[in-house]
């Protein structure tokens, strides 16, 4: 009975440590579950398993290897979200850099519309003074009308008197200009 107390002793020993390494193993397991959500499954499965199965050890190799792997993906997932995060920041790089140039582009735009504000202005004035003109232009052709209306009144007139001056002196009509009369051949 002695040896079947120390072996009991030994099993208890193991039984302590291993219980000690699975406390440990939890522990740990936790810790990441706090930091990644994705483990938090992975983790409750392993602690059922280990409590169900606190006797069986090869039932705890297989549940700490089924979590290697899961560190190995999470260890590639972490590795591909800080590729991800690399390519965001040099991303954001480029459109601080973009950002810049479009303030540059929207100052050189601001000065284009204030001078073309001041070009618009100066047409403004200049239409504002050509209407203006336009109208004592206006008013100076109603005068000029008036006046060649009486011009043309004369001329109708002097024309008159002209057909009678010729008539009184028998002098012939002028042929218009262009035309050839048997005397210009």
């Amino acid at each position: 009975m002695y040896t079947r107390d120390i072996e009991i002793e030994r099993l208890k020993s193991e039984y302590l440590s291993l219980r000690s390494a699975q406390d440990g193993m939890v522990d740990y397991l936790q810790e990441m579950a706090q930091s990644l959500t994705e483990m938090k499954d992975a983790i409750y499965r392993l602690e059922n398993a280990v409590n169900a199965n606190r006797e069986a050890i090869a039932s705890l190799r297989e549940a700490v290897n089924a979590n290697r792997e899961s560190i190995v993906s999470l260890r590639e997932a972490v590795n591909a979200n800080r590729e991800a995060i690399e390519a965001n920041r040099e991303a954001i790089e480029a459109n601080r850099e973009a950002i810049e140039a479009n303030r540059e582009a929207i100052t050189a735009n601001r000065k284009a519309i204030a001078s073309l504000a001041e070009v618009v202005a100066s047409l403004a004035e200049a239409v504002k003074a050509n209407r203006a003109e336009v109208a004592l232009l206006r008013e100076e052709v109603k005068a000029n009308r008036a006046d060649i209306t009486s011009i043309i009144e004369i001329v109708k007139a002097n024309q008159a008197t002209l057909a009678d001056i010729r008539a009184f002196f028998e002098i012939p009509p002028k042929p218009p200009i262009g035309f050839k009369t048997s005397a210009d051949e």
